[in-house]
């Protein structure tokens, strides 16, 4: 069965380009702008590849015949990634339409949260890929990792690519830029001439050495998604509404970064005056950067009933030791440790309820973390992806979706940086005084790993549905 006689699939001429070039490739690349049709091509493209891979394997070992067991063996195995469980579920429903129910003559037998069986024995896999350490289990004879882009950087290198080693099995990426992160050094340098050679200059290697035949892909932007008439439409509202560098992103799928200051402040995002009314919060976090020889910052945020983010205090210091038992007994009046600050700061906008608001910590300092636990923190696993935060703020910035109160913060964004073409940094922005910018970055986890683009449009719909309930 081909992919012309896939179920609902229709493929555009950008999906079309996509498939053909990397039908011999052993790992297909689709990079496309915001509802450009990427998810759908790379679900037809497992489609039609775990349709060959059956053919080769009906006529090289015979058909599958079931283990005993309470877990057979699959005949053949694949996984889907994407980087939350709820991210997952776009990928899910293209590969139900294309695949089809078993009972209405299609391939789907059974489907379960992290599990389908499709006829003939085959599974395919559902997996997260917020822990990637979790996906270093089982080989696969095919791998689909769906945003890629916004998958933390060792997800492909140091966890899945080893799971094809036994069945030389293929993978497909398919994605909306987020910068020149793992997937552009990674993956897009391998099958694209002129970023292989940007990637080559920075390894001090040649441009053959980054090239990789077996990587082919494709790249198309959002209006080149023909099925969705409006998109072209959408696209030139998109281009008012978004900062310049995420319009390109976003919709003209473009890896391109832009040098010099990130954060093009506007003044009217800088919140003056006294505190704010929290009657108008319908959330409160927090989110901690841990210094050592720089400064600790803890922020915390609020989102409105309208859906804004606006930042409540930002506390920055440093020098300050993080807890002993003495100075937590002293707490609620001088205690100068930072447990002691960040009780004081959430206690003074929480009041008792200062242990439900949710402390975002980073990966790197688990000693900390296991001492505000025991304090009685909530404490949770800040999302640490340095473009996708980027992404998020900068349009949130421009729309009015967050605002920015302290002087401290404020500051600490005008100078947050690229750095200088040909130079590196162990983040997507040059690595000092960014203290807090990194709280409230951690503060913000939950709507920066949503995925979603804070645009006018998004808060316009949001208020309307919160009119509507």
């Amino acid at each position: 069965m081909s992919l012309r006689s896939a179920p609902r699939y229709a493929p555009t001429a950008a999906q079309s380009r996509f498939h053909r070039k990397v039908r011999r490739a052993r790992f297909a690349v689709a990079v496309a702008g915001r509802r450009g049709g990427k998810t759908q091509a790379g679900a037809a493209e497992v489609r039609e590849r775990i349709l060959e891979d059956s053919a080769r394997k009906l006529t090289e070992v015979g058909p599958w015949r079931p283990s005993e067991g309470k877990d057979p063996k699959p005949w053949l195995r694949y996984c889907v990634v994407s980087p939350t469980y709820a991210l997952l579920n776009e990928p899910k429903m293209a590969l139900q339409a294309y695949l089809g129910m078993a009972a209405s003559g299609g391939m789907i037998i059974e489907q379960g949260p992290t599990e389908w069986w499709l006829v003939g024995g085959i599974r395919i896999d559902f997996r997260s890929g917020d822990r990637p350490e979790r996906l270093v289990s089982h080989g696969y004879d095919g791998i689909w990792l769906d945003e890629a882009a916004r998958l933390k950087a060792g997800v492909w290198a140091e966890n899945l690519r080893a799971t094809l080693s036994d069945t030389q099995g293929w993978a497909i990426f398919t994605s909306t830029p987020l910068g020149r992160n793992w997937l552009y050094e990674q993956i897009w340098a391998k099958c694209d001439p002129k970023a292989a050679a940007e990637v080559a200059k920075l390894q001090g290697k040649k441009p053959e050495d980054i090239l990789d035949p077996s990587f082919q892909g494709a790249t198309w932007t959002t209006a080149e998604n023909t099925a969705l008439a409006h998109l072209a439409a959408e696209m030139a509202q998109a281009q008012i509404e978004l900062p310049e560098e995420q319009f390109a992103r976003n919709y003209r799928a473009d890896f391109d970064v832009f040098p010099g200051q990130i954060f093009r402040l506007i003044e009217a995002r800088h919140l003056l005056g006294h505190g704010p009314d929290m009657s108008r919060f319908k959330s409160l976090s927090a989110g901690i950067d841990i210094g050592s020889t720089h400064p600790t910052s803890c922020s915390l945020f609020g989102e409105t009933w309208a859906g804004k983010w606006e930042e409540i205090e930002t506390e920055s210091a440093a020098g300050v030791l993080f807890d002993d038992s003495e100075d937590w007994a002293r707490r609620k009046s001088d205690g100068d440790m930072w447990t002691s600050r960040v009780y004081r700061l959430l206690e003074r906008w929480a009041g008792p309820d200062w242990h439900r608001i949710p402390l975002k910590f980073p990966a790197d300092r688990p000693d900390v973390r296991q001492q505000f636990e025991a304090r009685g923190f909530n404490v949770e696993s800040a999302f640490q992806e340095h473009e996708a935060a980027i992404a998020w703020f900068q349009t949130a910035l421009h729309s009015g979706r967050v605002a920015v109160r302290s002087g401290v913060l404020w500051r600490c964004l005008t100078n947050i940086r690229r750095p200088d073409a040909g130079k590196r940094s162990t983040k997507a922005w040059v690595d000092e005084n960014d203290d807090e910018w990194d709280g409230a970055r951690y503060a913000l986890s939950e709507p920066i790993a949503s995925g979603e683009v804070p645009t006018r449009t998004s808060l316009t719909a949001m208020q309307q549905w919160g009119a509507r309930r």
